[in-house]
């Protein structure tokens, strides 16, 4: 019984250990799992992308401003190539200005010049019924007796002699013509040649101006640049050291004007009109 009783109790006894063993082994698998949630490399790893987002925050905030920088540079120098051509614009604006001066006063010198010789030729109608006559006077004088032909000669040759006349005057009046005015000293000459017709064949202004082929409106025009000549030589002087030949005679007369307005020059140039040693431009 006592062999007995000690089985019962090794079995008794075992009992309890199985259970504390199950006990030990459900620890073990509670510590296991709790061994597993807590693995840093899982809980690290969802910490770890922000901290790599933010560090590509951070390689990305200095390419903005690179960018901001390289912005407000490429505006700076289109800002300054706007100016530069700005600048381009106003000196091609002041070259057309004065290429169109120019160009206005060579054609106020041609449309006088054409116009003179326009007057003077004789229209194409009468020109052709004068060869028309000279051909049926050649024809007549040949068909008719010697006496005939004798007085057709003599007339031809009157025919000749009064075109030789009238050709002679237009030659002098094709030297005066090409009289081109291209400097102050050219437009006083100019004006003093004017007077001078004036003064020794006692005409009009109007009748001088078509005897020398001269237009009005340029000598009124560029009469300021005589007037301040012979009112106040000595500013004349200074004025005229600043001309240059690229310079327009145009501009010249201006400033020339603005000068014989002021005083004492003003007064003067009324005295010597009176004298007669001016043109009164706008007197007939």
């Amino acid at each position: 019984m006592s062999i007995g009783t000690r089985k019962t109790s090794t079995v008794i006894r075992h009992e309890p250990v199985s259970s504390e063993e199950d006990a030990g082994e459900g620890k073990e698998c509670a510590k296991s799992k709790v061994t597993h949630r807590r693995d840093p490399s899982v809980q690290q790893f969802p910490q770890d992308m922000p901290q790599k987002s933010v560090k590509k925050g951070g390689k990305e905030a200095p390419t903005l401003q690179t960018a901001l920088q390289e912005a407000k540079q490429t505006i700076e120098g289109q800002k300054r190539e706007i100016a530069t051509l700005k600048e381009w614009v106003d000196v091609l604006k002041e070259e057309r200005q004065f290429l169109r001066d120019r160009l206005k006063e060579a054609l106020a010198v041609r449309s006088d010049m054409g116009g003179d010789v326009a007057s003077k030729m004789p229209p194409k109608g009468q020109a052709h019924g004068k060869r028309k006559r000279d051909s049926d006077v050649t024809d007549s004088s040949s068909s008719e007796s010697t006496s005939d032909s004798t007085s057709n000669s003599e007339v031809l040759e009157a025919k000749k002699t009064k075109k030789k006349k009238k050709s002679r005057p237009k030659k002098a009046k094709k030297k005066v013509k090409k009289l081109r005015v291209k400097t102050p000293d050219d437009s006083i000459c100019r004006y003093n040649m004017v007077l001078e017709k004036i003064k020794k064949e006692n005409i009009s202004k109007s009748e001088a101006y078509a005897r020398l082929g001269v237009d009005r409106n340029t000598i009124v025009y560029q009469a300021p640049i005589a007037e301040l000549a012979a009112a106040n030589p000595d500013l004349f002087n200074t004025l005229r050291s600043t001309f240059k030949r690229k310079d327009s005679l145009k501009r010249f007369a201006e400033t020339c004007r603005g000068f014989c307005e002021q005083e004492p020059t003003a007064s003067a140039i009324l005295k010597k009109k009176d004298d007669g040693s001016l043109l009164d431009i706008y007197k007939n």
